[in-house]
């Protein structure tokens, strides 16, 4: 058994020469990339450059468009009230909450109100309330909360580019 052991050795060392020389032949000459490195570089300094435009934009050219626009916005802002102050309230309700404020180009003034009637008089009320004004029904849908209907209710209104929404919930 001994001869045999010695034979298996041979073998062995040969297997393990000849693989040696074959990762020498293929890593002997190791090929470099570098412009990976200028790729990848690039990309995280393009994205630096489009990070710096979007922080100018917000601090500098934003707020310049507001002030440039804040006039216009006033005065639409102040037909707006003035419009909703022309609006009668259902006479038995009471107001809770007013709300109005802008931004550039959006407007609008809100109130809120508690009353005991049923959504029928409400609208109804609106309805005849708001035509007098000039404003047209333009929908109602119904108000959900993720696609579940709680009874509660939206109608349209317009008037030139305006919109008037009565919210029942």
């Amino acid at each position: 058994m001994v001869p045999n052991s010695g034979i298996v050795r041979n073998q062995r060392a040969k297997c393990r020469s000849s693989s040696s020389e074959m990762l020498n032949n293929y890593t002997a000459t190791p090929q470099r990339r570098p412009w990976k490195w200028i790729i990848a570089l690039a990309s995280i300094g393009i994205l630096l450059m489009l990070v710096a435009i979007v922080v100018v934009l917000s601090f500098f050219w934003l707020p310049s468009l507001q002030s440039a626009n804040r006039a216009s916005a006033d005065a639409r802002l102040k037909l707006l009230e003035h419009e909703f102050t022309q609006i009668e309230p259902l006479p038995s309700a009471v107001r809770l909450a007013y709300e109005s404020s802008h931004k550039t180009s959006l407007g609008g003034v809100s109130a809120e109100y508690e009353t005991d009637k049923t959504y029928k008089e409400i609208r109804a009320h609106y309805d005849k309330e708001l035509k007098r004004l000039g404003w047209t029904f333009a929908a109602e849908k119904p108000v959900t909360i993720w696609w579940r209907d709680y009874g509660g209710k939206e109608a349209f209104y317009c008037k030139d580019h305006n919109t008037a929404m009565l919210e029942y919930g």
